[in-house]
């Protein structure tokens, strides 16, 4: 009897031991790491540097976040629709379009004919485009909207692109099955990543695209636009980058 109750006994001070041990590491010491005296105790010090490493930690990832939140508000009205109608204005092809400048020189993908059909489509109108000049080399296309006052955005400079930096895309896209009209059904589209390889010629990322993404502009976190991106059939991304666009356009 003695041994059985010997027995409860050890178990229960096993059970208040750990709990006690538990609401002292997760509550009184992180309270004693902020008293500046309980820093000469080594292990209540290294409590306070870990607790600040994880604070530290979630306040960059959550700056960063709404920093990419900010840039996409920033840079979303710079992208439209571009579209391919037959004679009959039917729609036969779309994918996104870049605003390089406010009097409506648009970039895009070269992925047309030079006598084709095309429009571009902003939340507020559709606008007829004439076809500027076209780069077969780099599969691309500058084109001119007759209008004005369009929003821009700065260039990023291809010598501080880093591997591994966080970009992101913005496309804009219509749901050609809908039975309303097409202004009705624009909307742009996000994709984010970083950036897998830099050279001159191109830039590649770690994430893939819908085809109606080609031509959609590539963004650093600062909203700087970075490169115009080719997509091919199996959704891999190539990205023209900033100095190659540069060149073009002159």
């Amino acid at each position: 009897m003695k041994i059985k109750s010997a027995s409860l006994n050890l178990i229960l001070i096993l059970i208040v031991g750990g709990i006690g041990g538990i609401l002292f590491d997760r509550v009184l010491l992180p309270e004693l790491s902020e008293f500046q005296f309980f820093h000469k105790i080594k292990f209540i010090g290294e409590d306070k540097n870990t607790t600040q490493i994880i604070q530290l930690t979630e306040q960059v990832i959550i700056r960063e976040n709404e920093a990419l939140e900010a840039a996409v508000q920033k840079v979303g009205p710079t992208v439209g629709v571009v579209l391919r109608k037959n004679q009959k204005g039917k729609i036969l092809e779309q994918f996104s379009g870049f605003i390089l400048t406010g009097d409506g020189f648009i970039l895009t993908s070269g992925d047309f004919s030079e006598d084709a059909n095309l429009y571009f489509l902003t939340k507020e109108k559709e606008l007829p485009l004439e076809l500027v000049k076209k780069n077969k080399e780099l599969n691309l296309a500058i084109l001119k909207a007759e209008d004005s006052n369009f929003p821009t955005v700065p260039f990023g400079e291809f010598e501080k692109l880093r591997l591994g930096e966080r970009v992101f895309l913005v496309g804009a896209k219509i749901d050609t099955s809908a039975k309303v009209g097409v202004n009705q059904t624009f909307q742009n589209f996000v994709n984010q990543g970083i950036l897998k390889s830099i050279s001159e010629e191109a830039l590649t990322l770690n994430f893939l695209e819908e085809k109606h993404a080609s031509g959609s502009p590539l963004f650093n976190i600062k909203g700087e636009m970075l490169g115009i991106n080719l997509v091919d059939k199996n959704g891999e991304i190539k990205v023209v980058p900033i100095n190659k666009i540069r060149e073009f356009i002159k």
